[in-house]
């Protein structure tokens, strides 16, 4: 877990910038339709303040009746900046 916290989405997108909290809801809100949402960029604020760039992505699964969503966040603020640089020369 990125915050400790379960990932409910309002909880989670107090920490992500403004300009891709749209981006991030269109994902989520295909789910049901594409049974997943994919890798997607964004960023956030971690817990201690930080300025990081994060790619998620999930798929939606029924286990018991439920629907669960299993998915992944990985923190690619190196990748980012290394590939802006490169862009940039």
């Amino acid at each position: 877990r990125y915050t400790g916290q379960p990932q409910d989405p309002s909880f989670y997108y107090q920490f992500v910038d403004p300009l891709d909290i749209p981006k991030l809801q269109s994902s989520v809100a295909q789910m049901p339709i594409t049974g997943g949402f994919p890798a997607t960029l964004h960023r956030a604020l971690t817990l201690q303040g930080q300025k990081r760039t994060f790619e998620v992505s999930g798929k939606l699964f029924k286990i018991g009746g439920h629907r669960k969503v299993i998915g992944s966040i990985m923190d690619v603020t190196e990748r980012q900046e290394k590939l802006e640089k490169l862009i940039q020369n």
